[in-house]
C-alpha cells in the first residue's frame, strides 16, 4: 500500500506524454491565421526551445487578440523575464497576472515559488528558481485525492439494500390541518429549539 500511495503522490494531476514543437505550432498558426491560442502554443514552444524573443512576441500577440486567460499569458511573460535575469519584470508580470486573472493553478505555483525564493535570499545566494510555462486550462487543480471525514467502515465494500425509513416518516394519513396545527404546543406559539 505504501508503494502505491507514493506512486500516486508523485504522479498526480495531468501528465504530459507528448509536446509538439515549434515546427508543428508554426504550421498550426499558418493554417488558423491570427488566432490567439495558436500564438500562445507557439510562444510556449519557442520558450521551451530557448527563443525568448520569439516567445515574447507571440505571447504578446495572443494578449492583443484578447486571449481568454490573460493570467496564463502574463505567467509566460514572467517566466520569460526570469529567464533573461529581469527579476523586476518577472514580479511585474506576476503582479499583473494576479490582478487580471488570478485563479490559475500554475500561476499560483509560480508566484509561491518566487516568493519562497526571495524569502530564502535566492538572488544573492544564487539559488535556482524553477518556474513552469504552461497554459493548459487548470483552475485551482486538486492535487490530492479527496479525503474522507474519517476511516472507512469495515463493511464499506458490501452492497446492501437501503434501510427502510421509520414508520412515522411514511405516515401519509395526516391531513394538512394536523400538520399545520398547534396541537401539542399547549399555550405556546412556537416550539422551543434547544
Amino acid at each position: 500500500m505504501k508503494v502505491l500511495n507514493e506512486w500516486f503522490f508523485a504522479n498526480h494531476g495531468l501528465q504530459v506524454g507528448w509536446r509538439d514543437g515549434v515546427k508543428e505550432y508554426r504550421a498550426i498558426l499558418e493554417r488558423l491565421g491570427d488566432h490567439h491560442a495558436a500564438h500562445m502554443d507557439l510562444g510556449a514552444a519557442l520558450y521551451h526551445e530557448g527563443d525568448l524573443d520569439g516567445a515574447e512576441k507571440h505571447v504578446r500577440r495572443a494578449l492583443e487578440l484578447d486571449y481568454p486567460c490573460p493570467g496564463l499569458a502574463y505567467n509566460h511573460l514572467a517566466c520569460i523575464a526570469k529567464a533573461r535575469g529581469d527579476l523586476d519584470g518577472m514580479m511585474d508580470n506576476f503582479t499583473t497576472a494576479a490582478k487580471t486573472d488570478p485563479q490559475h493553478w500554475i500561476l499560483i505555483q509560480n508566484v509561491n515559488a518566487a516568493r519562497a525564493w526571495f524569502k530564502e535570499g535566492g538572488p544573492s545566494k544564487k539559488l535556482p528558481l524553477e518556474l513552469s510555462v504552461r497554459h493548459d486550462f487548470q483552475l485551482l487543480e486538486r492535487t490530492a485525492q479527496p479525503t474522507l471525514p474519517g476511516p472507512l467502515a469495515d463493511d464499506f465494500a458490501e452492497w446492501k439494500d437501503a434501510p427502510l425509513p421509520p414508520p412515522e416518516a411514511t405516515d401519509y394519513r395526516k391531513t394538512p390541518e394536523q400538520e399545520g396545527s398547534m396541537k401539542g404546543l399547549g399555550g405556546k406559539k412556537r416550539l422551543q429549539v434547544l
